[in-house]
């Protein structure tokens, strides 16, 4: 039984394993029960890049004082064990991203066609889970970079209120994403992990801010880069329009 929730992070299936590898057990052993805030356990929640390296100490702590029971008792039927885990450091983990991309200098208009992202989160506990968490964030990133925008009319009224309004990127609007690890171990995590969710939605802006320089000749220094921003940039740059 856990408190953190799974929004699409694989946490259930990650903690199952950090169990079934402390309790030296088959995966297909260990059940998760859903969280159900009428008898989940306490948990800070599932944010901050904190479930995998939090909740998993817990998740390790809770299934030593089992083994420990068990040893013991010399039965398992009937025990049970909790434990708390907290750290007074947050390791970060580490990304370098390589954004190319392609601009039409007369509209401004640009997509991301190949973007790699190389990771370092410590040591992935699941490669396939932690890969496309990792291939969603940067799909993030890029729409923070090019496309999510929010602006206000004159009545404070929200001018993006549906998805018509406010743009987001698909698939088509996305090209190549690659994603490898650069594997570490983490002394203080379990099983050697750290975490990973925000320092791939992180990454991409710089890169494709860093690229649209090196295509245009201009750093935008605030976010969505939108066609229209590149544009008027450089035609600012060039002198042919007042700020």
């Amino acid at each position: 039984m856990i408190g953190a929730t799974d929004m699409g992070t694989g946490c259930d299936t990650i903690l199952a394993q950090m169990a079934a590898e402390t309790l030296g057990c088959d995966m297909d052993k260990i059940v998760v029960a859903a969280v159900d805030t009428d008898a989940s356990p306490y948990d800070t929640g599932s944010y901050a890049s904190s479930t995998t390296y939090v909740t998993g100490g817990a998740v390790v702590k809770a299934c030593e004082e089992l083994k420990r029971k068990i040893e013991i008792e010399g039965f398992c039927f009937g025990l049970s064990a909790s434990a708390t885990h907290s750290s007074p450091i947050s390791p970060p983990p580490f990304m370098a991203g390589f954004a190319e991309i392609e601009m039409d200098l007369e509209t401004g208009e640009t997509k991301v066609v190949d973007y790699v992202g190389v990771v370092d989160c410590g040591t992935p506990i699941n490669p396939n889970l932690a890969r496309v968490q990792a291939e969603g964030g940067i799909v993030q990133g890029i729409g923070m970079a090019l496309y999510e925008d929010i602006a206000y009319n004159a009545k404070g009224k929200m001018t993006q209120d549906s998805f018509m309004q406010y743009k987001i990127p698909s698939r088509l609007d996305v090209g190549r994403v690659r994603v490898e690890f650069e594997k570490s171990y983490e002394p203080t995590g379990p099983f050697g992990a750290k975490s990973i969710g925000e320092v791939v939605i992180n990454t991409p802006a710089p890169a494709i801010a860093h690229a649209v320089h090196n295509a245009a000749g201009i750093y935008l220094r605030s976010l969505p880069m939108t066609a229209e921003k590149i544009l008027m940039t450089r035609l600012e740059a060039q002198g042919k329009v007042k700020e």
